[in-house]
C-alpha cells in the first residue's frame, strides 16, 4: 500500500472517523463497525496512528447552551467540577471572603483542540479555573490532584 494510500483517521472539525482506502471500489471509504461503508467490505487492518484534517475545527470559543449548561450543572450538582465546593457559597481566598462563582471550562483546554462540544464543558469555579488556566492532564484525577495541591497551600497561607 502505498504512503497516499495509507488508511488514516480523518478529522471533520473535531469528529474523527476511519477512513480506509477500498481497492475493490478504488476509492476512500468510511470504516463503520469494521466494515467499509462503500462496499461493506470487511475492515481487517490495525488502527491507524495517522491523522488527516479534511474540516477545520471552529475557531470561536463559546460556552455550553442552555440545555447543555443546566444539565452539566445537574450532573454535577451545581458544584466545582474540581473542588466540589457549592456555587454562590464563599471561601477565604487570599486571605479574603470570595464568592464561588461558575465558569464555564473546557476539560480539555480550547487553545489546543478548538473543541466546543458539551462533553468538553464542565463547570468550574473562577479559582479552580484560574489555576487549570490551559494545562492538560492525563486524567481527570490527575487534574482534581493538582487543584487540590492549589486549594492546600492556599488554606496554609492563612
Amino acid at each position: 500500500m502505498s504512503q497516499t494510500h495509507a488508511d488514516h483517521f480523518a478529522l471533520f472539525g473535531n469528529v474523527r472517523i476511519l477512513r480506509s482506502w477500498c481497492g475493490v471500489c478504488e476509492r476512500w471509504a468510511f470504516v463503520i463497525d469494521n466494515k467499509r461503508c462503500c462496499c461493506g467490505e470487511e475492515y481487517a487492518a490495525c488502527r491507524p496512528e495517522r491523522y488527516k484534517r479534511i474540516v477545520e475545527p471552529e475557531q470561536k470559543r463559546r460556552t455550553p447552551n442552555g440545555t447543555e449548561k443546566k444539565a452539566i450543572l445537574e450532573s454535577q450538582n451545581y458544584q466545582c467540577f474540581y473542588c466540589d465546593m457549592q456555587f454562590g457559597t464563599y471561601v477565604l481566598h487570599h486571605g479574603k471572603l470570595k464568592q464561588v462563582r461558575l465558569h464555564w471550562d473546557h476539560l480539555t483546554p480550547f487553545s489546543f483542540t478548538q473543541n466546543n462540544s458539551s462533553e468538553n464543558f464542565v463547570a468550574s469555579c473562577g479559582f479552580c479555573n484560574q489555576w487549570k488556566h490551559d494545562l492538560v492532564f492525563q486524567t481527570v484525577e490527575e487534574a482534581r490532584t493538582f487543584i487540590q495541591t492549589k486549594w492546600e497551600a492556599e488554606r496554609n497561607r492563612l
